[in-house]
């Protein structure tokens, strides 16, 4: 029998992201350094973790930045990645690969600000600027979207739309109790968002588990390799803004308000949200959190990949 060819080995780690408990959260890989692996090779990686992204951190490629990462699903490249940022800079920090201070992001959504630092229990906590979104109405029917998702349309909450901008649907729900029964049809939802050019669907209430929270968040993109995704940290712009929009969070300046996820499904993961407005439009949207490393090691490529 021929002995396997030799490779590679890249170091990797597995990180859960919006918590400070192993086994909950999202967890993302990250590779700290990825040297010149292809799109190809990152996809494969991607695979192998299985994870809902693996973050890559790179040179920038221009002086607007201070460094790059690019995300990986299972199935293709994403433009933005909250949690896995998140891990990225909270790895990156606790392996002595950067230390606490401010730095431009360049990523395939621009260049973001991302300010990385240490709390009071000398936690290392991330925080990330995301793009604020435009939300357009949709005329999209609710039995149009109740059905894939396995509710009905009275699950849909009565008095608030569903909207959409750029690949994301939001679909406000009824409850919690209707946020539970949420066990979508993953095919057909695949399919209607095939049809209305959609990647992601993200059902939200304002009823949550805790009283401290404005928001109970789920997020389904079968198109990406992504059923459910645990705590999504990019979710966060669009619920955002939907909730500015809808007169549902304090009209002032600067509101900082915690988005609860992942509790559903065994993974509960609490994002921090702070959005700014002036003369009632939305400035700024930032989220922060933390991470927890649950796992290093390293993954062997082919030399002939």
């Amino acid at each position: 029998m021929n002995a396997p060819p030799e490779g590679r080995s890249i170091s990797i780690l597995q990180v859960d992201a919006f918590t400070t408990r192993p086994f909950a959260g999202n967890p993302a890989g990250v590779v700290l350094e990825p040297g010149d692996l292809g799109e190809d090779e990152m996809l494969l990686i991607a695979r192998e973790m299985n994870l809902s992204e693996t973050a890559f951190l790179l040179p920038p490629s221009g002086p607007e930045a201070d460094l790059r990462v690019r995300w990986m699903t299972p199935a293709a490249e994403v433009d933005l990645c909250g949690h896995a940022t998140v891990a990225t800079f909270h790895a990156a920090l606790e392996e002595g690969r950067l230390a606490p201070g401010a730095y431009r992001m360049e990523c395939r959504a621009g260049v973001l600000p991302i300010d990385l630092r240490r709390d009071e229990t000398g936690w290392p906590v991330v925080r990330l600027g995301l793009p604020v979104p435009a939300l357009e109405e949709t005329n999209l029917a609710a039995c149009r979207i109740a059905e894939p998702l396995g509710i009905e349309t009275d699950d849909l909450s009565g008095r608030l739309p569903l909207m959409r901008t750029g690949e994301w649907l939001l679909a406000p729900l009824s409850g919690l109790d209707a946020m539970r029964r949420v066990r979508p049809d993953l095919k057909a939802l695949l399919d209607l968002h095939e049809e209305l050019g959609l990647g992601s669907t993200i059902v939200l209430t304002t009823e949550t588990l805790e009283p401290g929270s404005a928001v109970h968040v789920r997020m389904f993109a079968p198109g990406f390799g992504i059923d459910e995704d645990p705590v999504t940290g990019s979710a966060e712009g669009p619920v955002a803004a939907y909730l500015v929009r809808h007169g549902l969070l304090e009209p002032s300046a600067s509101t900082r308000y915690i988005a609860e996820q992942g509790d559903i499904i065994g993974r509960p993961g609490r994002i921090e949200v702070e959005v700014t407005r002036e003369a009632g439009r939305i400035r700024s949207i930032t989220i922060a959190g933390h991470a927890v490393t649950v796992l290093r090691g390293t993954i062997s490529l082919p030399r002939d990949r």
